[in-house]
């Protein structure tokens, strides 16, 4: 179930159920593990249509680390060929969750004009 004003996704690895959160502390672990500006149009769209396992490993370990501090080699020992599928809708399934609905008006604070100027 996800939650509106803190979305999560459940998922069930490592051997418990943690949570999946895709928030502003994902974002910036994610960029400084891989180096790549996930604000970029030409990675998000490397993302989705040519993931990488490393970006798979890595999205993984920055939506879990609102929960609980792991690093990215323990989370690698969770991801094998039976649940990465799974792995990789629960990510997507985070990162909708945290993204503007459709018919919302308001912009994401760093697209709104200054109102000083």
């Amino acid at each position: 179930m996800v939650d509106k004003a803190y979305p999560i996704v459940s998922i069930e690895i490592g051997g418990k159920e943690r949570h999946l959160r895709y928030d502003f502390k994902a974002m910036v672990a994610f960029t400084k593990q891989t180096g790549r500006n996930i604000f970029n149009s030409d990675v998000i769209r490397q993302i989705i249509y040519d993931t990488t396992p490393e970006d798979l490993l890595v999205l993984l370990w920055a939506e879990l680390l609102h929960e609980e501090p792991v690093n990215v080699d323990e989370v690698a020992g969770w991801i094998n060929m039976e649940n990465q599928a799974m792995v990789a809708k629960k990510i997507i399934e985070a990162w909708a969750a945290a993204m503007p609905k459709g018919g919302e008006k308001e912009k994401a604070p760093l697209a709104r004009k200054s109102q000083n100027g």
